[in-house]
């Protein structure tokens, strides 16, 4: 994904603010290489990093990888369900595979 920032950030306050916003989320690691497909195949978390600023620091780009054949719609829609309902959102899926 690229992204525009109103604002020049550096590269720590780029992952830190990521890290931030997704520290409660137990489906989602963010790490600072890029992620690959084979380290999340089989899981239904996401990982976000290879954070890089293009120059003068307004440019981000974000790789963001998942399983979409366990992530994808039905996955999703359980995961929605369970915050619907106020129950923890990973119940009901195969987490077995998933060690973030």
């Amino acid at each position: 994904v690229n992204l525009w920032l109103t604002q020049a950030q550096t590269l720590e306050q780029v992952t830190a603010r990521y890290k931030t916003a997704y520290a409660d989320e137990p489906l989602v690691e963010v790490i600072d290489t890029a992620p690959w497909v084979s380290q999340i195949a089989g899981r239904n978390g996401v990982q976000i990093g290879g954070f890089t600023l293009a120059p003068g620091n307004k440019r981000l780009v974000v790789v963001a990888t998942l399983d979409n054949l366990l992530k994808g719609a039905v996955g999703q829609a359980v995961e929605n369900m369970n915050i619907m309902f106020g129950i923890d959102e990973r119940a009901g899926l195969n987490l077995k595979a998933n060690a973030f």
